[in-house]
């Protein structure tokens, strides 16, 4: 007995489409497992403590990642220009930087990240980007 569409005609051809997209389906979850991922991770936020960061204080730099991230190649990769001696600590994706002295007042600070990984060996994507410090009164 052959089946019978809904529509009165022979069956089949629903069966058909069915198969042929869950194949489609799987060719393309296949390319992705063996192209991998693709997208490196990145800094999503960098809070330096509002826009100008005032003169006198050690206020903490905050990088917040895509990703998990090896935190020791993450830190390696770190620099502030002019240099500025401090610590890492991280909560989560989030590195702090908390300074061992305050800030030089009037002053335009650079930080950047060159290199790190995250936790499956993918390379970050450079970032930098600078802050000001205020006038000391």
């Amino acid at each position: 007995m052959t089946p019978t569409s809904t529509d009165g005609g022979k069956g089949g051809s629903i069966h058909a489409y069915g198969v042929a997209a869950a194949l489609a389906l799987l060719i393309l979850i296949g390319l992705l497992l063996i192209g991998g991922d693709r997208i490196r991770p990145r800094v999503l936020d960098f809070d330096c403590g509002g826009a100008e960061v005032e003169a006198g204080q050690k206020q903490q730099l905050r990088f917040t990642f895509s990703r998990p991230m090896d935190h020791g190649s993450v830190e390696s990769g770190f620099t502030i220009i002019p240099p500025e001696e401090g610590s890492f600590s991280w909560t989560g994706r989030t590195l702090v930087f908390t300074p061992k002295i305050a800030y030089i007042p009037d002053c335009e600070y650079w930080v950047e990240i060159v290199s790190g990984e995250d936790v499956f060996g993918k390379q970050v994507m450079p970032y930098e980007s600078t802050f000001i410090t205020g006038k000391n009164l």
